[in-house]
């Protein structure tokens, strides 16, 4: 459906005559809990529900994204290249800035203090001898994932290349999962009755979000 563009957003259902405005209707709900001002309000798409500035779903869309990354962390430290001389600084489990910059080796790098001024900036100019890049995992349009471009960052990640197939299937089923979840909640909440369920889960990670 989405693909298709036809998910049941407000932007939708106008065109079809079924809704009198295309205005985020979790938005206004969030606004109004705030006792704020509905004016302006986005417009209720695919795209706007499907991010963290969406009112009402940034919590959820959060955790979808947060279970998605863990899958794709864990997989790629399991299939990393035993060889390697890269090192995946967050072995056990996920580390804000904040916690990270306590470990002993980043310390000795430069200051948190340091760190706020921009982190590529500040490491290049501590220590000369390293190479510093940003790596992004970007999921495009409608949930999908550029084999070619997934596979480049795999390869500077020192990914096995036996394993770079099973480990992209994955990724690809982890993100449909994610995104389905997603727009279920969405479809509860304009329903209204958002509620939790457990059935045909592993783990309920809150707001009605498994993984």
């Amino acid at each position: 459906m989405v693909v298709a563009g036809i998910t049941i957003t407000a932007s939708f259902l106008i065109k079809i005559g079924k809704m009198q405005s295309a205005g985020c209707r979790l938005c206004r709900i969030a606004r109004e809990a705030h006792s704020e001002s509905t004016d302006g309000l986005a417009v209720e798409t695919h795209g706007h529900i499907d991010i963290a500035g969406c009112g009402g779903m940034a919590t959820t869309v959060t955790a979808a994204h947060h279970s998605i990354w863990r899958h794709l962390y864990d997989s790629m430290r399991a299939a990393h290249k035993p060889k390697s001389k890269l090192k995946f600084v967050m072995l056990d489990k996920e580390s804000k800035m904040s916690t990270l910059w306590r470990r002993d080796e980043c310390l000795r790098i430069c200051s948190e203090e340091d760190r706020r001024k921009g982190i590529i900036r500040v490491l290049r100019a501590a220590a000369l001898k390293w190479e510093f890049e940003h790596i992004d995992f970007v999921v495009v349009n409608c949930g999908s994932v550029v084999k070619s471009d997934f596979y480049t960052k795999l390869k500077k990640l020192d990914v096995q290349e036996g394993k770079k197939d099973k480990l992209f299937a994955n990724h690809v089923t982890q993100v449909c999962e994610a995104h389905d979840r997603v727009i279920v909640f969405f479809l509860q909440q304009v329903q209204g009755f958002a509620r939790p369920t457990t059935e045909g889960s592993r783990e309920n990670i809150g707001h009605n979000v498994h993984v």
